[in-house]
Formats: C-alpha cells, sequence, structure tokens
C-alpha cells in the first residue's frame, strides 16, 4: 500500500472550492495512469539562409487522461464523482508533484468524458476519464491587507517581503518566477476615492490604471488581469455589478488589464484617501510542473 506523501496528488476543485480526492487508496477513489501534464507548442520558422527563425508560436490545448478507480461502494461512489462533475459550473484539477515542498498547483479543464464499464473480480470499477485544459499550470498566492488604528499604530499582514509606505500606498516587492507573466486580482473596499493599481519595474512605471470613482461604504472595487476572467468592475451593496472597463472610467485605449513581468517588479495600490482593506492576489503561471 502507498503512503499518502510518497504518491503525487490530485484533486477535483469546483467554482465553490468543494474537491473530490483522487487519493483514496484504501477504498472509494484512486486516480491512475494519467497522461498529458506537460506542455507542447507549434512554431512556424521562415529560413533566413542557412538559420530558421521562428515567426510565431502557439501553445497545443493539452488533453489529460486517466484511469479512476473506484473500490468498495463502487455504483454509489461513481454516482456521487458524476454529480459532483456535471453539477459544477467551474472546474479545476490540483496537482501536488511529488517534490520536497508539496505545492499545490491548479489548471483550469473541462471534464468531457468518463466512461463505465462493470465491476472487476475485485469488486472494482475502472473508468476512462479525459479532460481538456483551459489553462497553464498556476499557483495563487494572497495579500490580505486590514489596516487597525491602535494607539497611532497600522498593522497589517504580507505573505511576502513588502515594505509600507503610508495609510494610503500598500507596495509589494514581487519575483515572478513563473514562465509567464503573472496575473492580478485586486479587490478594494470602500470608501476609497480614485483607485490606482501601478507596477514597476527598476523604479520606472510600466503600467497603471486609475479609476476616477468613489467607491461607497460597503461597496467594492474589483481587477483582474486573470485570461479568461478579465475584469474591471464594482460590486454594490446589492450584491450587483457595474462594468468600469469603459468610459469615463478608462481610456480604452490603454494597456488597462496588465500583469507582472517575469523578475521582480513592484506592485503599488492607493488612491486618494486611506485604504483600510484590500485583498491582492498574484496567479503565478507555469507551462510544465
Amino acid at each position: 500500500m502507498y503512503r499518502y506523501e510518497d504518491i503525487r496528488n490530485f484533486y477535483l476543485e469546483n467554482e465553490n472550492g468543494s474537491r473530490i480526492d483522487f487519493q483514496e487508496i484504501n477504498g472509494h477513489l484512486f486516480l491512475y495512469d494519467i497522461d498529458g501534464l506537460g506542455y507542447e507548442e507549434t512554431i512556424n520558422y521562415e529560413q533566413i539562409g542557412d538559420t530558421f527563425i521562428p515567426t510565431s508560436k502557439k501553445m497545443v490545448q493539452n488533453t489529460i487522461t486517466g484511469t479512476l478507480e473506484f473500490d468498495e461502494e463502487t455504483y454509489d461512489e461513481y454516482q456521487k464523482f458524476s454529480n459532483f462533475v456535471y453539477n459544477a459550473k467551474e472546474l479545476k484539477l490540483i496537482y501536488v508533484p511529488k517534490l520536497k515542498n508539496r505545492i499545490e498547483y491548479y489548471r483550469d479543464i473541462d471534464f468531457i468524458k468518463i466512461g463505465k464499464s462493470e465491476e472487476d473480480d475485485f469488486n472494482i470499477l475502472a473508468c476512462p476519464i479525459k479532460l481538456k485544459t483551459k489553462s497553464l499550470w498556476y499557483k495563487k498566492e494572497d495579500v490580505i491587507i486590514s489596516l487597525i488604528s491602535t494607539d497611532g499604530e497600522v498593522r497589517w499582514d504580507f505573505k511576502w517581503d513588502s515594505m509600507f509606505i503610508d495609510y494610503d500606498n500598500k507596495n509589494i516587492i514581487y519575483e515572478n518566477k513563473g514562465h509567464t507573466e503573472s496575473a492580478i486580482q485586486v479587490s478594494m473596499d470602500g470608501y476609497i476615492k480614485n483607485p490606482t493599481i501601478t507596477v514597476y519595474q527598476d523604479d520606472q512605471i510600466i503600467n497603471e490604471l486609475k479609476i476616477e470613482i468613489e467607491i461607497q461604504e460597503y461597496e467594492k472595487f474589483l481587477f483582474s488581469s486573470k485570461d479568461g476572467n478579465l475584469y474591471i468592475k464594482k460590486q454594490n451593496t446589492d450584491g450587483t455589478y457595474e462594468n468600469l472597463f469603459k468610459n469615463p472610467y478608462v481610456d480604452v485605449g490603454n494597456v488597462n488589464l496588465f500583469k507582472l513581468p517575469i523578475g521582480t517588479s513592484k506592485l503599488q495600490i492607493h488612491a486618494d484617501n486611506d485604504i483600510q482593506n484590500a485583498r491582492i492576489s498574484i496567479i503565478e503561471f507555469y507551462k510544465t510542473v
């Protein structure tokens, strides 16, 4: 019998954060014979003399295949699993490679096939599955800013090496070790006036977004540069949203949905008044892990 810590681990997660565990190896459910976890791209070349110059690159959409084994209450487990998959609006495959540092990597997927036969002589139901990938592998880290004034002091919680400037400027020094630019997701609670997001590299501003708007108390300013989930919007007090990716809020001719470059950069959120509560998520992407 395998020990949990001796194998790679897989999970399936829906939009609510609920998970299916794919390595219940002492009964119920186990995923094995996995293929398609790597990376592939097509490259077109143009010959110049005796040299071939790449002219375009395109990522190949991966298909991940495997076999899902249902043990013990096989048919009940199969029905439970299929209900989870086909009732979900969004699905992520979570992969934890057998590294010294057990990191969870996510990949947005569509579940496109599950086969079904009959139990074998050992009362095991083995079903082939097929997934289509919709993103690279990624990991997500959060910085939560919650400022509480106590006797002239300010408390904050950063998970990375960061520097605190003043009440209305928050700076994060971030080293992107991924294979592409890192997406940014920001949520700022009102009241805030003219929220601004700025990215610096080598002390130079490389991207900046300033929204000339007042976000009232109990409203939120929301920003995301994750491909497939791009937005600049306001969440109203009744839970509805207003799209801010339009005039007069932004100049649609500018680069407004930007990411963090590979290497070290500084991400700053600020406003014309104190930012009391905010959450910053940085999503780092990998072609293969």
